[in-house]
């Protein structure tokens, strides 16, 4: 606990994420959220050569920044990189 305790006055967010599962990552949140990208995609299913991406979110604890099929898709290279 008191190595734990020491890691998070530190700042040091990959002690955390190295001993988390990865569905508990999300816990993380309040502590490191401006050290922080939270990305979601969302697909037509994942079974087809003809399914495909549908939106991605980005979220990098100041603006959620979204990228829609059909519409901008193709921004998301630029968005991820800002």
């Amino acid at each position: 606990m008191e190595r734990s305790r020491r890691r998070l006055a530190a700042r040091d967010v990959s002690y955390f994420t190295q001993r988390l599962p990865r569905n508990q990552l999300w816990r993380l949140f309040l502590e490191f959220w401006q050290h922080l990208v939270y990305l979601d995609i969302e697909t037509t299913g994942l079974r087809s050569a003809h399914d495909h991406i549908t939106a991605i979110a980005l979220y990098d604890g100041h603006q959620i920044k979204t990228c829609v099929w059909g519409c901008n898709l193709a921004q998301f290279p630029i968005d991820i990189h800002q």
